[in-house]
């Protein structure tokens, strides 16, 4: 299973990892430092294990996505291209 961070999709530990990494530590009032840590297998925050609830992802539907946007520009481009020929073409 593959889970999004940001704008990558990555395997559930990887996805956690770099979740939890990006967590920017809190001070409280009185000068604790509130953060998640890693223990090699799981997250902790105070002590509690945690787990991330991150959107799933699949990387072959991004593939076939960017493949349907980069036909859809390469679609764009060739007309425009045969237009400015056309033009020449004409005059």
């Amino acid at each position: 299973m593959y889970y999004q961070v940001g704008n990558k999709c990555l395997e559930q530990s990887q996805a956690e990892n770099v979740y939890f990494s990006l967590v920017v530590p809190q001070i409280t009032q009185d000068g604790k430092i509130i953060k998640p840590e890693y223990n090699g297998t799981l997250w902790k925050l105070n002590g509690e294990p945690i787990k991330a609830d991150l959107p799933k992802c699949d990387p072959g539907e991004n593939l076939k996505s960017g493949l349907e946007t980069g036909w859809l520009l390469f679609g764009v481009m060739a007309a425009v291209y045969f237009v400015s020929v056309l033009k020449r073409v004409l005059r």
